[in-house]
């Protein structure tokens, strides 16, 4: 894990980290305190407050899947979130498919996955 004070994106960072050095584990997390640049789905903004969010970026390469079905982890770990936070939550609770969690009318957070790398499966 890296852990960061301040990043204007979680996202940015990983994708300049793996495209900058060495090869980067599978499992590496970029968490940040305060991230004042992030992105949500079509290029809106991801304000969050210092300390108070989880901002982090997961590296994940999941070779078991073909290109072509690697979206299906996004629907997974979405539900995985869901079913996570729904005893605490509650009936407000719902995924806006297929990769936001919104509690009421507020998104608490956005899963995004993106293929960077052909696979023959």
């Amino acid at each position: 894990m890296i852990s960061i004070k301040e990043v204007d994106s979680t996202n940015t960072f990983l994708k300049n980290l793996v495209a900058n050095s060495k090869p980067v584990p599978e499992g590496t997390v970029i968490m940040a305190e305060s991230q004042y640049a992030g992105r949500g789905q079509q290029q809106n903004g991801w304000h969050s407050e210092p300390g108070k969010n989880l901002t982090f970026s997961l590296l994940l390469n999941p070779a078991f899947l073909a290109v072509t079905d690697q979206f299906d982890l996004t629907r997974v770990v979405s539900l995985g979130v869901y079913d996570a936070l729904e005893p605490i939550l509650g009936n407000n609770l719902k995924i806006k498919w297929p990769n936001d969690i919104y509690y009421g009318d507020k998104k608490l957070g956005g899963i995004y996955y993106r293929a960077t790398r052909s696979n023959n499966r």
